[in-house]
């Protein structure tokens, strides 16, 4: 048929032998048979997967978009030794079962980067995943590159880059509880040396836990998150990239529920909520005080690349983050009028990163200076409430 195709006025086809035959299935399966390059950027630089002498394991932007994972909670399934718990009210990462609690005085043993840029609270794993290129999992200690609040891994999301050419790209998800997720993506060029890409996402969804004494439904999802992101190819030799990061949650109530309790406390629960029970399959809870979530986070980047001499690599990365989230729960978990706790953060960052990085060979090396500067107001308030006159 090739020979048909090549030379239609011959009106004949020379029949291919054997071995021309066993040649190109042997060529064939080899191409199926070829693992696809997956290029990490573990050791601050591009590189291989399988050359990297580290315990990686990265996700593709497509794979992600594919598989429908829609946070970080979908993403650990497929990232061994990773257990996250991405919820708005008690975020946390453990890796190989290290990992830092809830608490605001202690920041996490997993390194949380986002465009190599650290981030020192989990709740931004929260918004993290929204357009990504990749996400790359190290795990074991990463203090020298990542610092010393690694000691037990790192997550790098890399945000994906405009592209040269215009490009949308849109998805919407419809469930029960009136899930209506919508996400928007839009590239393209201004001009021949500066192109722009622009992200947003917004997820609704109502609550999955009936709080028979606040009447509401709790563990409802409200989700706005946007991102824009500038680069220049300012010279030859020089890039220079600008994005900014905006994200707002707001919650009402964590959807705890009771699941074990003793005769004679669940009859004094009873008597302030006659529907109280402890059975963990009702996706029901009874708790007298609404809890809530409001978070506000926003955040720019500058990034500059400049190459120089035989391909070596110079990066600066200034970031600011402002962070403002607001937590109240039930502290007891029951009907009780008894223990209310407020849990408020106000953080502020500023960071700034030189790196110069060697160009491939038989001598490599990554070396470079980092600043890092918060102011972190905080404030956890236990109230005893009392019962109603």
């Amino acid at each position: 048929m090739a020979s048909l195709l090549a030379t239609p006025a011959l009106g004949f086809a020379v029949p291919a032998t054997n071995s021309e035959v066993g040649a190109e299935e042997q060529s064939a399966k080899r191409q199926r048979n070829a693992l696809e390059e997956v290029v990490v950027t573990a050791q601050k630089r591009e590189e291989d997967i399988q050359s990297v002498p580290l315990s990686v394991t990265a996700i593709s932007g497509d794979d992600i978009v594919d598989k429908n994972m829609a946070d970080m909670n979908e993403v650990a399934v497929y990232v061994p030794n990773l257990d996250v718990l991405a919820t708005p009210s008690f975020p946390s990462i453990y890796m190989r079962g290290l990992g830092s609690s809830y608490n605001r005085g202690f920041e996490q043993s997993v390194a949380l980067l986002i465009d190599d840029v650290y981030y020192g609270r989990a709740s931004y794993i929260n918004q993290a995943t929204m357009d990504l290129a990749a996400i790359e999992v190290l795990r074991g200690p990463q203090g020298t590159l990542f610092g010393k609040n690694a000691s037990a891994g790192a997550i790098h999301f890399r945000t994906a880059m405009p592209d040269t050419e215009f490009g949308f790209k849109g998805d919407v998800l419809l469930g029960d509880l009136d899930q209506q997720r919508v996400r928007l993506m839009a590239t393209g060029p201004i001009t021949d040396t500066l192109r722009w890409r622009v992200a947003l996402m917004s997820q609704l969804r109502d609550g999955s836990v009936y709080n028979t004494t606040a009447e509401i439904d709790e563990e409802n999802i409200d989700t706005q998150n946007a991102r824009m992101r500038v680069v220049w190819d300012a010279a030859e030799d020089l890039t220079i990239g600008l994005t900014l990061n905006a994200a707002l949650i707001r919650q009402h109530g964590e959807g705890s529920q009771l699941i074990r309790a003793r005769d004679r406390h669940l009859a004094a629960m009873q008597v302030f909520d006659p529907e109280t029970t402890a059975d963990p399959f009702d996706e029901r809870t009874a708790k007298d005080t609404q809890g809530r979530v409001a978070r506000d986070a926003y955040d720019v980047t500058l990034k500059a690349d400049w190459s120089f001499g035989n391909d070596y690599l110079l990066t600066s990365i200034t970031n600011y983050t402002w962070l403002d989230e607001e937590v109240r729960l039930d502290a007891d978990f029951s009907p009780i009028p008894f223990l209310i706790l407020d849990n408020n953060e106000v953080l502020e960052q500023y960071s700034q990163e030189f790196r110069i990085t060697s160009p491939p060979g038989d001598v490599e090396f990554v070396g470079g200076l980092f600043f890092r500067f918060f102011v972190n107001q905080c404030e956890a308030i236990g109230a005893i409430s009392s019962p109603p006159q």
